[in-house]
């Protein structure tokens, strides 16, 4: 029989994590199962663990934002294209007003589910009182696993080329590679793909974002042509005065003629126990949605690149005991689907490095 405070417990771990809800959200979900009915979860734990800082932050999650959705399974509402048309709509007097109709569509969607778990045998423990230290530790790290999972699937995603439109799509071919000896011109392949996504959109440069591995990020500044930009640059740079990386990102923002030129260094341990970048040498150019211009679009979910859907932003499952390894587990639970609403919002650029 299931707990009388099991409900009680589910929406104390919700309401603790603050997610957000898309406004365009349009989910049915009424029919569809709980994913907590599963099993019981542990509300102090599942807290103790999220209010931990995180040194990681995830690229993916950056481009992707999480979008909450009510249930393991939804639907949302996409929409046609047909407001950027430009039509006859003057009238005469007394004339019949002339019209069409509007497309929309409703996708479904399914989260995954991702979880892992550590344990500790139970002789082992020398004290009572460090019993809430290890439960924490052991969650925290089942936690690590879990994110690095969800992660990877986020930048599968977003480095397959075929996520985006083909006329959005540039690979650099051999010897015009930004860290070549001879390399070509960073700016001429960014503005390429920038140029793409703002004219099949009617978007404004400022309005996009890109992307940069650190790898390819080092490559980018070495660029002679932006080091001659740079030294050419007599006005103040914003934010901090002493951060080098931060004034070459901002210059190159405004070098490339983009709102926001952004890195990160998310790397993964490959099955040789080697850390590798987990985003090779891509630049992701895309929309970024917290500069819309087209306001009354962004209820419909149109001016979306995509999202992450996610039930919530993880949570301990209660411990449990396996007796015959005297072992006490501590699990945790993440449920996600990467997804794209609107694939002409963005582009890649790929090959960059040799």
């Amino acid at each position: 029989m299931k707990n009388p405070n099991h409900w009680l417990h589910i929406a104390q771990a919700l309401a603790a994590q603050g997610m957000k809800t898309a406004p365009f959200t349009g989910v049915d979900a009424a029919s569809y199962a709980d994913p907590m009915d599963q099993f019981q979860i542990e509300p102090a734990l599942t807290n103790l663990v999220l209010g931990v800082p995180r040194p990681l932050g995830f690229p993916g999650l950056e481009i992707l934002r999480p979008w909450q959705v009510p249930a393991w399974e939804y639907r949302w509402t996409t929409f046609g294209s047909e407001r950027h048309a430009v039509k006859d709509a003057k009238r005469g007097p007394s004339a019949q007003i002339k019209h069409s109709t509007f497309g929309i569509a409703t996708t479904s969607g399914k989260q995954e589910r991702y979880s892992w778990k550590y344990g500790f045998d139970l002789d082992q423990f020398s004290a009572a009182d460090q019993r809430l230290g290890i439960a924490e530790k052991c969650a925290a790290n089942a936690r690590s696993i879990v994110e690095m999972a969800m992660e990877w699937e986020r930048a599968d995603l977003l480095t397959t080329a075929a996520t985006y439109p083909a006329a959005n799509r540039l690979a650099i071919g051999a010897g015009d590679e930004w860290d070549d000896t001879t390399p070509g011109d960073p700016r001429d392949h960014v503005r390429t793909v920038v140029d793409a996504v703002a004219d099949a959109n009617g978007l404004d440069d400022e309005e996009i974002s890109v992307f940069l591995p650190r790898e390819v990020y080092r490559a980018a500044i070495a660029d002679a042509d932006f080091i001659t930009f740079k030294r050419n640059q007599t006005t103040g740079l914003g934010g901090n005065a002493f951060t080098v990386k931060a004034q070459n990102l901002q210059l190159l923002a405004s070098y490339w003629e983009v709102g926001k030129v952004w890195t990160a260094n998310m790397r993964y341990q490959n099955t040789a126990g080697v850390m590798v970048p987990m985003y090779g040498d891509v630049a992701i150019v895309y929309y970024d949605g917290d500069m819309v211009s087209q306001a009354w679009d962004i209820s419909q979910g149109q001016y979306e690149f995509g999202r992450t859907a996610m039930w919530n932003r993880g949570i301990a499952q209660a411990p449990y005991m396996e007796e015959d390894t005297t072992t006490r587990w501590y699990p945790w639970h993440g449920y996600q689907e990467p997804l794209i609403t609107n694939s002409a919002l963005a582009g890649i650029i790929t090959n960059i490095l040799t």
